[in-house]
C-alpha cells in the first residue's frame, strides 16, 4: 500500500509540475480524483474516511502558488552517468518578488547551489541548469532538495524529489510486458477486478 501511495505522489508531482511549468499556454490544473466517495481503492488522495494518502504531500508541494520547480525527463539514471535538469520558478501570485534566492543540494554527497532571482508576478520561467555525476557505485535512489529564500534567508517555498538508480529503457521494456499481460487479461475477463485475482473465479462461480 506504501509503495502504491509514493507511486501516486510521484505520478502526481512529475505530471502536474509539468502542466504548471507550461503557464501562460496552460491556465488551470484540476485533479481528477481528490477524495474517494465510496471505501474502495482509487485515485483519490483522501480516502472515504476521510484520512490523506502519503500522496497528498506530493499534491500540495505541487499546489503551492509559488513553486520552485525541477524539468527532468526520464526518472531513472544509470550509475555513472551525469544527471542534468532544468530549475524552474512557477509563480501565481500577482505579485513579484525581488531579492531572493533560488538553492538546491544532492541529499546524496551535499553537493548544492545557488542563484539569485527576481521573480515576476504570474509567471513562469527557466532559472538554470544544473547537473550531476551520479556515482559509478550509486545504487537504490537519490534525492535533490530546492527551496525559494527571500533577502532574510527565510525559506518561502520548497520541494523535493526522489529519483531512481537504474536503466529507464529496461524499466520500459519491463512496463510494457505488464501491460501486454494486462491488456490480455482484460480482453479475456472484461473490466472486472476479478481479472487480477484467478484465484477468485472459483469462488464466483458457486455464487
Amino acid at each position: 500500500v506504501e509503495a502504491t501511495q509514493i507511486a501516486q505522489g510521484t505520478v502526481i508531482q512529475f505530471a502536474l509540475e509539468t502542466y504548471r511549468r507550461r503557464k501562460p499556454k496552460m491556465s488551470g490544473i484540476a485533479l481528477c480524483h481528490f477524495m474517494t466517495h465510496v471505501p474502495d481503492i482509487k485515485w483519490g488522495v483522501i480516502d472515504y474516511y476521510g484520512n490523506k494518502k502519503l500522496s497528498f504531500d506530493w499534491l500540495q508541494r505541487t499546489y503551492q502558488p509559488l513553486l520552485p520547480s525541477l524539468q527532468f525527463d526520464k526518472r531513472r539514471w544509470n550509475a555513472g552517468s551525469e544527471f542534468k535538469a532544468g530549475l524552474w520558478i512557477v509563480n501565481d501570485y500577482q505579485t513579484g518578488f525581488a531579492d531572493h534566492k533560488l538553492e538546491w543540494r544532492f541529499v546524496h554527497d551535499g553537493v548544492s547551489g545557488s542563484q539569485a532571482v527576481d521573480i515576476e508576478a504570474d509567471s513562469s520561467s527557466h532559472i538554470t541548469d544544473i547537473s550531476w555525476p551520479v556515482p559509478a557505485d550509486a545504487t537504490g535512489n537519490f534525492e535533490i532538495e530546492v527551496a525559494i529564500k527571500d533577502s532574510a534567508g527565510n525559506v518561502v517555498a520548497d520541494n523535493h524529489y526522489t529519483l531512481l538508480i537504474g536503466d529507464q529503457e529496461a524499466a520500459k521494456a519491463k512496463s510494457l510486458e505488464f501491460l501486454d499481460e494486462a491488456l490480455k487479461r482484460l480482453e479475456k475477463h472484461g473490466h472486472s477486478i476479478y481479472r487480477y485475482f484467478p484465484e477468485m473465479w472459483p469462488q464466483l462461480e458457486r455464487l
